[in-house]
């Protein structure tokens, strides 16, 4: 099972695992404890991640391929408090402005 670990400063990480699942609940935990705030999980229905990972050659062109925030997942967050939602969409916002990078 594919995923994308996106990295705000530099291109981002795309995997496949059988332990997709452990993976993302350990990074999870990792992200609770080091930014205090749910880490921002996106689905998406595709085949594989290609469209959704921003590439070496893309931040070379200034280009994000960061999932649009109707894709974030709020199920997937192990804090459950309503108000934590809107650091997940900050940590969006946060991620594209600190690379400053163009939606393709």
């Amino acid at each position: 099972m594919e995923f994308t670990v996106h990295v705000p400063s530099t291109y981002d990480y795309r995997f496949s695992s059988q332990r997709r699942e452990d993976i993302l609940d350990l990074l999870k935990k990792l992200y609770i404890i080091e930014k205090n705030s749910n880490c921002p999980v996106f689905l998406v229905d595709a085949k594989d991640l290609e469209a959704y990972t921003t590439t070496e050659k893309d931040m070379k062109k200034s280009l994000s391929r960061f999932p649009a925030s109707n894709l974030l997942c709020p199920e997937e967050n192990l804090i459950k408090d309503a108000d934590d939602f809107s650091s997940t969409q900050d940590a969006e916002v946060d991620y594209n402005q600190k690379n400053q990078r163009a939606e393709p």
